[in-house]
């Protein structure tokens, strides 16, 4: 049968060609021969696309890491710079360069005033596809800028004072304090600004006698004049947290300012001499701290940890600083690194008025605020039970922004380890 076709074809050409016309068989062959070559391109290409992406995001690590490193040094001396950044690219590049043909980083720096570092790097990599077909090695050129001064850091400590915190605790509390200082002022660069505000906290955060503008009782206005101090509590159902300012505003003030503790929260200063003058005085408590017992009704019993964190928020806000004495003022977020740091050794209380469940919400709240608007959050909890800690960690920017302490040397370490976060930190990349 296929001879006969076969001799019609010969003696019938245009039928032949109507015929195979016609034909079903052997398409999909022809169509994938015509196709193949641009289906292999394609994902050639994305191939090559796809790992040329990851050494470029790998670069950048670099880069930036680089830049941060160098301007660091940078203090010290050019060569110093040079050193240290030379020193993080050869050990960030050793798990690159596996794939790389070449690789060559430039360090630059200027300083007008602040320290500057330029770092640009220009790499070739060997393509898994386009190299094979004659289309080279794909090529990168990678820069990065950071900066050191200029730049101010405001940092607001919250500290625990509650009837828990007893004889050992509080002076853990301040030997840690001073282990903060020193390790800030030893990593932060000499240029920058550093400025902190601290807030004791227990049922109630007492503050300097010129808060008492933003009350709008006259007779609370007279009895905060008179104590010099003013006594803001967690006292009714309704509880005030947002950082609107204070003008007209109805605040909830303890109705007995004997209950106000004596220690006083103050706003952002550079000197830090009342942070180390608070420290001190932690270091040597009063003989009362030994007991919480029959502290029922004393200025320090209960715990608001969302109190303190309220006040730090505002007080690291620059919606509050037309409020606050010119010194005390802090600067808006893009003009300042800012930071929050919350220590506390117990469960929320269930003050009267609301329970420990809205008490919690109201503390994850002010921590998102405080997120949201520029304020890195550290949560330091000190000997605290599982489920306290869960709510801290809750409150941090994430769970390495939570240290847990069961001892006085290891709330020292916290306090260090979050003190040469903050100081390094001053470094930062310009994009």
């Amino acid at each position: 049968m296929m001879r006969m076709r076969n001799l019609a074809c010969r003696f019938n050409i245009a039928n032949c060609v109507r015929r195979f016309g016609a034909s079903r068989h052997g398409h999909a062959g022809i169509m994938f021969s015509v196709l193949a070559l641009p289906l292999i391109l394609a994902v050639g290409f994305v191939i090559d696309f796809t790992q040329a992406t990851r050494y470029r995001s790998e670069l950048q690590s670099v880069a930036d890491a680089v830049a941060l490193s160098a301007v660091r040094g940078l203090p010290i001396s050019d060569q110093q710079a040079r050193i240290d950044g030379i020193s993080i690219y050869e050990s960030m590049m050793t798990s690159i360069r596996a794939g790389l043909l070449s690789d060559e980083v430039v360090i630059t720096f200027s300083t007008s005033p602040e320290f500057k570092a330029f770092v640009e790097i220009n790499a070739t990599a060997k393509g898994q596809f386009g190299n094979n077909i004659g289309l080279g090695p794909i090529s990168f050129e990678i820069d990065a800028q950071a900066i050191l001064g200029g730049n101010e850091t405001e940092i607001a400590l919250v500290v625990d004072l509650s009837a828990s915190m007893v004889t050992a605790k509080i002076r853990a509390l301040g030997n840690a304090m001073t282990t903060f200082d020193r390790a800030i002022m030893e990593t932060a660069s000499a240029l920058e600004r550093l400025r902190i505000a601290v807030v004791p906290f227990s049922q109630s955060v007492t503050l300097p006698v010129y808060s008492a503008n933003w009350l709008s009782d006259p007779k609370e206005v007279l009895a905060a004049v008179s104590s010099g101090r003013t006594c803001f509590a967690s006292v009714d159902s309704v509880q005030d947290i947002s950082v609107s300012p204070p003008s007209a505003r109805d605040f909830k003030l303890l109705p007995d300012y004997s209950r106000c503790m004596v220690e006083q929260a103050f706003g952002l200063t550079d000197s830090f001499a009342q942070f180390r003058a608070m420290a001190t005085a932690f270091k040597n408590p009063p003989a009362w701290r030994s007991t919480w017992r029959g502290q029922e009704n004393g200025a320090y019993w209960g715990t608001s940890i969302y109190l303190g964190a309220t006040w730090a928020n505002r007080l690291l806000s620059k919606d509050w600083a037309p409020h606050l004495p010119a010194s005390a003022a802090p600067r808006s977020a893009n003009k300042a690194a800012k930071y929050a740091i919350i220590m506390t050794d117990g469960a929320q209380d269930q003050i009267a008025g609301y329970s420990r469940a809205q008490a919690d919400a109201m503390l994850l709240s002010t921590c998102n605020t405080m997120r949201a608007n520029g304020i890195s959050v550290f949560t330091v909890g000190f000997a605290l039970n599982a489920t306290t800690q869960t709510l801290l960690k809750r409150c941090a920017d994430n769970d390495a922004n939570f240290i847990a302490a069961v001892d006085e040397a290891q709330l020292k370490a916290a306090f260090e380890r979050i003190g040469r976060i903050v100081g390094e930190a001053t470094a930062r990349l310009v994009y």
